[in-house]
């Protein structure tokens, strides 16, 4: 169920400043499910490192490849499609 993933770490898109690179830099949170770590997620600059429970090696991917993943996961998806959808309206 896509609606019981919570992420513990939030933040707005937006243009990042030279101020800002050292902040996403050294962002790395815990993804989790109810109370369960379903994983580590750091962000940079430079891409998405996504690190499932029990793993030493991440799963490296740069901007343009996540958002090519995001988008294959989320075409067809209605849960996410409506999740998006609620987001959106406030």
């Amino acid at each position: 169920d896509d609606q019981g993933v919570r992420y513990s770490a939030t933040y707005a898109a937006g243009s990042v400043g030279a101020s800002d690179a050292a902040v996403l830099a050294a962002l790395n949170e815990n993804v989790k499910s109810d109370d369960a770590i379903l994983g580590k997620l750091s962000i940079s600059k430079g891409g998405v490192d996504w690190f499932p429970k029990h793993s030493k090696k991440p799963w490296a991917l740069t901007w343009e490849e996540f958002a090519v993943l995001l988008d294959a996961y989320c075409r067809d998806r209605p849960s996410v499609k409506a999740f998006i959808k609620n987001l959106r309206k406030g």
